[in-house]
């Protein structure tokens, strides 16, 4: 048993094929069959079953496949170990939204790169939460800035940042004599913007939605959230976001928040990270930073805690 075959059996189980898992290490197919079963081998004990054309772990698998991440995670820091030996430069590996990078962390960004200048980061964008998740656990980010409802458990620990008020939104040209968000059975009378479809918002707004029993006249979904204000911006539709996304909409008049006879939820936004993570100075120094200011980020109107 070695580090590649490991590692060759983790790509087979992310990817769940093993010609995927081949092109992906840029191995030949047989090389990967032949990991898998020298692992076997080695280990007396069947990793995966084939259930039709798929692979299914058995629970000999499921438990070497969280010794693996553990593994790969070790193997990563050894190897910035030694990539860095004489040098003083750290990396920061974060996943976070595209909105809340944007309109709540370059302030904290800016100002921890500054004090700390020998410090990369990788900041990588998803409007997925279950992706950002994901490359949490497997290692790639050192650290998760997730919206909605998270919780520790053994793999993780999940800190508050912070909660902020979710509002509908249109431009100040709504006609409110057509719009219906009270009488079930009926058309909204107006059509609705969204983003991804797992954005926590949208959910939050189509549940409530779907328990009314009304339905928008059409939706437009767009994955930017700069493209849906300038949507509504144009009297394409209304919005359901954080108040953060557009505070300075409304202050300016150009926005106005739609009433909702209802209490939504708060936006949650948390910090996460890996419990088994080594944390090194700066990673210390980041996450103390980040839960110290981050609060502070957030527009006074929009929060949920006053």
């Amino acid at each position: 048993m070695d580090f590649k075959q490991l590692t060759t059996f983790k790509r087979v189980v992310e990817t769940g094929n093993i010609t995927l898992a081949a092109n992906e290490l840029s191995y030949a197919q047989p090389t990967v069959t032949l990991h898998i079963q020298t692992l076997e081998h080695d280990l007396g004990v069947s990793l995966f079953e084939r259930i039709g054309k798929r692979l299914v772990l058995t629970d000999a698998g499921r438990e070497l496949y969280q010794y693996t991440q553990s593994i790969t995670q070790i193997m990563d820091r050894i190897k910035i170990i030694g990539s860095s030996a004489g040098s003083t430069r750290s990396m920061i590996r974060l996943a976070v939204p595209p909105a809340i990078v944007k309109y709540l962390m370059c302030d904290i960004l800016d100002d921890f790169i500054r004090n700390t200048p020998q410090t990369d980061f990788q900041i990588m964008n998803d409007h997925n939460p279950q992706k950002i998740y994901k490359y949490l656990l497997d290692g790639t980010v050192d650290f998760a800035i997730l919206p909605g409802r998270w919780y520790s458990n053994e793999d993780v620990r999940v800190e508050s940042l912070g909660e902020c008020r979710q509002l509908l939104i249109a431009d100040r040209s709504l006609d409110f004599s057509r719009l219906n968000l009270t009488v079930s059975g009926l058309g909204m009378g107006a059509r609705m913007i969204y983003n991804h479809y797992l954005s926590s918002s949208r959910q939050d707004f189509e549940n409530y939605l779907n328990m009314m029993d009304i339905q928008p006249d059409a939706f437009l979904e767009v994955w930017s959230i700069e493209v849906i204000k300038y949507c509504v911006a144009q009297g394409v539709g209304l919005t359901f976001v954080p108040e953060f996304v557009v505070s300075e909409e409304i202050h300016s008049g150009q926005f106005i928040e739609v009433p909702v006879n209802t209490q939504f939820e708060s936006y949650r936004i948390n910090l996460v990270y890996r419990k088994s993570q080594w944390e090194t100075p700066i990673f210390k120094s980041f996450r103390e930073n980040i839960l110290s200011k981050f609060n502070s980020c957030i527009p006074l109107s929009a929060k949920t805690d006053l």
